[in-house]
C-alpha cells in the first residue's frame, strides 16, 4: 500500500468508527448537569466510599474486585443510555462500567452508532495527518472531504452512520459493514489518487437502505466471540477487520484499508441491555476511542450469545 494511503487510514478509521462524538474531558456535551435520576444511578455505578472520589475509589480495584463488591445487576443496566454515558468524565469511569457489562448475543441488523472521544485528541490527530497528507500531495484530505465544516464534527457526524451485523452465512461466518453517507464515500476514490476501479467497484454495488436512507455499506469485518484486550476475565464480542476480505462483495483499495493491509483495527463490543452495546475500537492492537451501537431491532436473548461466565 502506498505511503500516503497509510497516512488517510487512522482518519477513514475514526469516520468508520461512529457519530455524534463526545468531548468528555471538557464536560457534557451540552453543559448540562446530570438529572436527579442519572445521578443517583451515577452514585450506584460509582459508589463514593472513604470521601474519595467514585472513580478514584474504584480504580483502587482489580476488574474481579470492582465488580464483586459492586456488581451492575441487569435493573441497574437497563438505566444506563447512551446520554448517560457522554456525561461520564473519564476514560476509567467508561472502563468501570465496560469491565461489569455481559458480552451478550450478538446483535443482528442496524445499529445506530455514537462514539465517546476526547475532542482534542480527534482534533489533533486529523490536523496532522492532514498536514503530512498536504505536504505529500499538495492539497488538504479534509478541505476537499469536508469543506468548510470544522474537523471535528466532520469526521464525527457527516461521515458515519452506524454498523449492520448480517445473518450468519452458509458457511457460520457473521459479518459486519460500515453505513458510510454518499457524499463522504464518493470523495474516497479521488482522495485515494482518482483510482478509477475502485469508484466504478463503489457505484451501485454496495448501497443499501440503512435506517431509512440509502448509503455505502463499506469496511467488512468478521464478528465472532473472543477474549478482551481490556478484561481477559471473559469474552467480548469481536468485530475484526483483518478478516473483512473473506465477505464478498469487497473493494480493494477501500476495504482493504480497515483489514490487515491498512492499519490493523480490531472492535470489541458487551452489551449494557439488549437496546445498547458499549465498545472500545482498537488500532493496531492500541485503545483509540470508546463508541455505542443501538441495534434498532434488539436482539433475540440466547441467540448467538458469548459465554459470559468468567474465565479462570
Amino acid at each position: 500500500m502506498k505511503n500516503a494511503n497509510k497516512l488517510l487510514i487512522p482518519v477513514l478509521l475514526l469516520s468508520a468508527l461512529g457519530a455524534g462524538a463526545v468531548p468528555y474531558d471538557e464536560g457534557p456535551a451540552d453543559g448540562t448537569p446530570m438529572s436527579l435520576g442519572e445521578t443517583a444511578l451515577y452514585n450506584k455505578v460509582f459508589p463514593n466510599l472513604s470521601g474519595r472520589a467514585p472513580a478514584q475509589q474504584a480504580g483502587l480495584m482489580d476488574a474481579a474486585e470492582l465488580e464483586r463488591r459492586y456488581p451492575l445487576t441487569a435493573q441497574d443496566r437497563s438505566r444506563i443510555t447512551v446520554e448517560w454515558l457522554r456525561k461520564l468524565q473519564t476514560q476509567e469511569q467508561i472502563d468501570q462500567v465496560y469491565l461489569r457489562l455481559p458480552s451478550g448475543p450478538v446483535p443482528e441488523g442496524v445499529l445506530k452508532g455514537s462514539v465517546i472521544i476526547r475532542r482534542e485528541t480527534l482534533r489533533k490527530l486529523a490536523q496532522g495527518l492532514d498536514a503530512a497528507w498536504s505536504e505529500k500531495n499538495g492539497k488538504s484530505i479534509f478541505r476537499r472531504m469536508c469543506g468548510g465544516t470544522e474537523i471535528f464534527e466532520c469526521i464525527t457526524q457527516m461521515m458515519w452512520s452506524g454498523k449492520k451485523i448480517y445473518p450468519r452465512d452458509k458457511a457460520g461466518e457473521i459479518f459486519l459493514r460500515n453505513a458510510i453517507t454518499k457524499k463522504v464515500a464518493l470523495q474516497l476514490g479521488p482522495v485515494l489518487g482518482g483510482n478509477k476501479f475502485v469508484l466504478e467497484s463503489m457505484k451501485g454495488q454496495l448501497t443499501e437502505n440503512f435506517d431509512g436512507e440509502y448509503q455505502f455499506m463499506l469496511f467488512p469485518a468478521k464478528v465472532h466471540c473472543g477474549q478482551s484486550l481490556l478484561d481477559a476475565r471473559r469474552e467480548s464480542i469481536i468485530i475484526d477487520y483483518s478478516y473483512g476480505d473473506d465477505a464478498k462483495p469487497f473493494i480493494p483499495g477501500i476495504d482493504d484499508l480497515a483489514g490487515r493491509n491498512g492499519i490493523y483495527v480490531r472492535d470489541e463490543i458487551r452489551m449494557v441491555h439488549p437496546k445498547l452495546y458499549l465498545g472500545r475500537a482498537y488500532l493496531e492492537r492500541i485503545f483509540a476511542l470508546n463508541f455505542t451501537l443501538e441495534p434498532v431491532t434488539p436482539p433475540a436473548d440466547g441467540r448467538n450469545a458469548c459465554h459470559d461466565s468468567i474465565i479462570d
